[in-house]
Parts: structure tokens; C-alpha cells; sequence
């Protein structure tokens, strides 16, 4: 197991160096002087030679790129444009809000929709099935956005449980203005979770060892949960730690819904400001976190299933 992780992190290490490459590449060869965009077209020869000494972009690319790698390596990615504060401090104040709303929305997804994917393919074709796969079929169809909207009306506006707005101060009430907003994350997050469940379920049912078990005469639920779950959880934990870097990249609109804070926020507002190295830090830590999960994905594979740690 433990060569197995130190494989696996080696070859993560040239993944990040290559994606933190590429976002800067992409970000120097867009269109546009970025610092007649921060300071618009009025602006006057000296003002934009000032501004480009400031962000460094009047130097040689190679030497951009060399003082980018070395700051990011020390965990410094400049000033902010709009608020001078450093980003890494921006960054680290708003990461655990994010991580918090993917992780709960993962949560509960995981703790839906893999329960009821397994008692959907236990009652294949049965009333309770059809009820769910609906069910299923409009949460994945529903914007998350959409769904938030119609929890802060139902139970913010017409039944006041939750509040609508910020993240809170304190455990607990951070935990109560995180409801809504990980539920209308998680609900859609269930149903892709459920599906997934019930068509591996339904495609291991059918192997040849399951019908050994049932051939030694072992009862229906240790052969559904000991033989028939565990080489369904391969698949289920991949669609989950996807959904992991999709609801981090993607919590944005959540966030701006219920007007929480977040890196997702923080990215929109700076591509709306033109902060460069505000946007160039989220970009580069969005990426790092998807890398991540990645590798822990991998990693729950081997201790899933152990042969695949001699792959």
C-alpha cells in the first residue's frame, strides 16, 4: 500500500507542474494588454509602463514564468489589483467555505443516493424503482442554481427554518446557513449518485461469482452487501470524487444564490475587476484541489480493491 501511494504521488507531481504551466501560458497569450484592461483605454503611456512594471509583464516571458514558479512554490501569488490585500490571504480566509459546501453537498449525495440505488436494483422493476428512477431523472435534469432557489422560497421565505444569506459565525451557525445551499448541491448530487448505484448493482448481479454465492446457499443480504456492493463502490466513488471537483469549480452559482463566500465568488469577481493575479491564484488552486481528489480517488480504489494495487 505505501509504494502503491508514493506511485501514485510521484506521478502527480508533473500533473500540477504541467497545469500550473499551462494557466499561465493561457493567461500571458490572451488578447489584450491586461494592464490597459485594469486601467482602460483613457489611460496614458506613463500610467500602463507603471501598472506593467507593477504586474511584471514588461518583462521576457522566460523570467515571468521563473518568478511566477518561485512565489507560487513560497505560497505567494502577489497583491490583489481591487483590495491590495496579498491573495494567499484572501485565499486561505474563503478555501473552507468552499471545501465545506462541496463536502457537505458530497455528503449528502453519497448518503442518499447510494442507499437508494441499492434498494432501487434489489426492486428492479417494481413501483418503488420507477419512483426513484423519476425522481432520479429530474434532479439530474434540474439546475442546482434552480433548486436552490426553490429551497430559499419554501424554506427561507414561505417557512423560515434557514437563513438565505452569508455563511454565519460559529460552528453552529454556520452549520444552519450551510443547509440550504448543500442541499440544493447534494439533491442533484443523489440522484447522479442513485443511478450509477443501481446500473452497477444490476451489471454485477448477473457475474459468476454472485451466482456461486447464491449456489452455497448464502443469504440474499450478505451476498448483496459483502459480494455484489463492493465491486459496485469502484464505480460509485469515481462519479463521487468527480462530483467532488465539479461542485469545487462549480459552486459558484450556489454561492452567488445564497450570496455565500467562496473561491467561486472570489474568481467572478475578479474577472469582473480584471484582477489577474486574484484570478490567476483561483485558477491554479481549483486545478491543485481536482489534482487532489484525483489522487485520493485512486487511492480508496486500492483499498476497495487490493489488486489493483499491483497495477
Amino acid at each position: 500500500m505505501f509504494q502503491y501511494t508514493v506511485r501514485r504521488i510521484i506521478f502527480t507531481v508533473p500533473t500540477v507542474i504541467l497545469t500550473v504551466s499551462i494557466i499561465f501560458f493561457v493567461l500571458r497569450v490572451l488578447p489584450g494588454n491586461p494592464a490597459v484592461l485594469i486601467l482602460g483605454d483613457s489611460a496614458s503611456a506613463e500610467q500602463i509602463a507603471n501598472l506593467q512594471a507593477k504586474l511584471g509583464t514588461d518583462l521576457p516571458i522566460w523570467e515571468q514564468y521563473i518568478h511566477y514558479a518561485v512565489n507560487i512554490i513560497q505560497g505567494d501569488f502577489g497583491n490583489s489589483l481591487t483590495t491590495g490585500r496579498p491573495v494567499t490571504e484572501q485565499l486561505l480566509s474563503l478555501i473552507p467555505h468552499t471545501l465545506e459546501l462541496a463536502l457537505a453537498a458530497v455528503f449528502i449525495g453519497a448518503l442518499i443516493g447510494i442507499p437508494v440505488g441499492i434498494i432501487t436494483a434489489v426492486k428492479r422493476n417494481t413501483f418503488i424503482d420507477g419512483f426513484f428512477r423519476l425522481g432520479a431523472l429530474i434532479g439530474i435534469s434540474m439546475p442546482a442554481f434552480f433548486l436552490g432557489l426553490l429551497l430559499l422560497i419554501a424554506f427561507s421565505l414561505k417557512i423560515p427554518l434557514f437563513p438565505s444569506l452569508g455563511a454565519g459565525k460559529g460552528i453552529v451557525e454556520n452549520l444552519h446557513h450551510l443547509v440550504l445551499p448543500a442541499f440544493s448541491l447534494g439533491l442533484i448530487n443523489a440522484a447522479l449518485v442513485m443511478r450509477i448505484t443501481r446500473a452497477s448493482m444490476l451489471e454485477e448481479v448477473n457475474r459468476d461469482y454472485v451466482r456461486a454465492a447464491r449456489a452455497k446457499g448464502l443469504p440474499k443480504s450478505k451476498v448483496v452487501g459483502k459480494h455484489i456492493l463492493r465491486n459496485t463502490l469502484i464505480p460509485v466513488i469515481t462519479v463521487i470524487g468527480l462530483d467532488i471537483t465539479t461542485l469545487i469549480s462549480g459552486a459558484v452559482l450556489t454561492e452567488t444564490v445564497f450570496s455565500r463566500p467562496g473561491l467561486g465568488s472570489l474568481a467572478v469577481g475578479a474577472i469582473k475587476t480584471r484582477d489577474y493575479p486574484t484570478l490567476q491564484a483561483c485558477l491554479i488552486l481549483f486545478a491543485i484541489l481536482i489534482i487532489f481528489v484525483n489522487l485520493l480517488v485512486d487511492l480508496s480504489y486500492s483499498v476497495i480493491n487490493p489488486k489493483i494495487r499491483a497495477k
